[in-house]
């Protein structure tokens, strides 16, 4: 049953990027290559926030003992 579930949502997306190409007239790229453009993105955090960052430290999980 799990195979034909991923079968089907294979030829969806088949269809839905070949219908965004005829309708929009340009080509959907992967979620690889968005997930590389987001972390090649400059810095933009300011000073005060890198400071406050520091100081606040990391982030703990789990709070109890």
């Amino acid at each position: 049953m799990r195979r034909i579930v991923k079968i089907q949502a294979v030829f969806r997306g088949i269809l839905t990027r070949r219908y965004v190409k005829q309708v929009y007239g340009f080509q959907v790229q992967s979620n690889d290559m968005n997930l590389v453009a987001y972390y090649q993105q400059p810095n933009y955090d300011n000073q005060l926030v890198q400071s406050i960052r520091d100081q606040l430290g990391d982030f703990n999980y789990q709070p109890y003992p």
